[in-house]
């Protein structure tokens, strides 16, 4: 089926699925910033499965550029939820300058936590989880674009990797936005030093103490969750 064709199919769908109950509150959560159709998200998924079997028709890597790009561009944020998985699903297509392309697209296209920290963590991750170089030069890139969401991003990717995470990466990262007056990086530097401490609790301790005066309030509060809960639990 041709593309617009499959758009029109899922559009068809997912507006026959809806439960228009469900789409102001849906939308609520959003702070409004986003409209939808109505779906909810098991609904969506089943959905979608039927879709990438039956009905989209993804072969190559323009195929999967052009239809992320057309899911973004319509309105409701379903479709934009229904790209995402579609990447994540296809992302071993695409080249690492279209992947990289791509990505940056949908970061920056109608950018809100909801989409962002999916992509972040679980399709920039794992794309860059054995890129070590990669890793470097394009955090870097995100680093110094200044978009609020990308450098979310760069705080975020490593978030899923463990023992493997470069803290001195992270550790650049957090130190060049300590001073980023944004929640949502606050917000980041917090979550992603808590993550690490679950692998390497002392490790944090240690970096919360000795930039006790650069980090904020916030970044200290959330980074240090996991090991509170420890030390409660070893008395």
């Amino acid at each position: 089926m041709e593309i617009n064709s499959s758009i029109d199919w899922l559009a068809e769908a997912y507006h026959g699925a809806a439960d228009l109950s469900k789409k102001p509150w849906m939308e609520a959560y959003m702070r409004n910033q986003f409209a939808f159709i109505g779906v909810p998200a098991p609904v969506r998924k089943s959905i979608q499965k039927q879709w990438f079997k039956e009905v989209a028709s993804v072969k190559t890597s323009e195929d999967l550029i052009e239809l992320v790009k057309l899911l973004y561009e319509s309105n409701e944020r379903e479709f934009q939820y229904t790209a995402i998985d579609l990447l994540a699903a296809r992302h071993r297509l695409l080249s690492d300058v279209q992947m990289q392309n791509l990505l940056e697209k949908c970061i920056t296209t109608k950018p809100w936590w909801d989409t962002v920290d999916f992509l972040a963590t679980n399709i920039v991750g794992k794309w860059l989880y054995d890129r070590k170089e990669l890793q470097k030069e394009i955090g870097q890139r995100w680093l110094n674009s200044k978009h609020l969401w990308l450098m979310r991003s760069a705080l975020l990717f490593q978030l899923k990797y463990k023992e493997k995470t470069d803290f001195d990466l992270l550790h650049h990262y957090i130190l060049s936005l300590a001073d980023h007056r944004d929640f949502f990086i606050q917000k980041a530097i917090g979550w992603a030093l808590r993550e690490y401490s679950k692998t390497n609790p002392k490790q944090i301790d240690t970096f919360v103490k000795q930039h006790d005066k650069i980090l904020s309030n916030l970044a200290k509060r959330e980074a240090l969750k996991w090991t509170k809960r420890l030390k409660y639990a070893d008395n």
